[in-house]
């Protein structure tokens, strides 16, 4: 299973998919302007393997929103910095999909399901050869007067050899 560790977001019980706890996201601070938290797997970061793709799935619950855009997208980052991922456009691992308001006006209050596919086949490489970039970032972009959950993410390692393509309908 997947956990979270989060610099902004809150753990919530009171709107959940499954489970114990979601993250709440713009609720209690009127300056957020989204989120930022690593996903770990038993304790530890989730372990990016460079030259793997993935397939990633979450749930989200828009409860209240403006008019503006919601953007979610997924980087690799350094421990405990995740600051790198925005200075260094290397690190991302997915495009960015926004939910806009009108959007947003007709998925309120009903749980959505979103897919990505992560691409770790362009990550910056040290001297070495190692991966320089390992940690898995989730980075979520609002304006004031947004409150979101994010729930149930799971993340799937593509087979080598086969090919993962994730359509968004909306």
């Amino acid at each position: 299973g997947v956990n979270y560790t989060h610099d902004r977001g809150v753990l919530a019980t009171n709107v959940k998919k499954t489970g114990k706890y979601s993250m709440s996201f713009g609720k209690d601070d009127k300056e957020e302007d989204g989120g930022v938290f690593a996903l770990e797997d038993g304790g530890v970061f989730f372990p990016l393997k460079s030259g793997t793709s993935y397939i990633l799935k979450l749930n989200y619950y828009i409860k209240e929103h403006s008019d503006n855009n919601m953007g979610i997208r997924f980087v690799a980052a350094g421990y405990s910095n995740y600051y790198v991922a925005i200075t260094n456009g290397s690190t991302g691992l997915t495009p960015e999909i926004v939910i806009t308001a009108e959007q947003a006006k007709e998925q309120k209050g009903k749980w959505q399901t979103l897919t990505f596919v992560l691409d770790t086949t362009k990550l910056a490489k040290n001297a070495d050869g190692t991966d320089q970039f390992k940690e898995l970032y989730c980075f979520l972009s609002s304006g004031q007067g947004w409150e979101y959950y994010i729930d149930d993410i799971a993340i799937t390692e593509v087979p080598k050899g086969k090919v993962a393509v994730a359509f968004q309908t909306e």
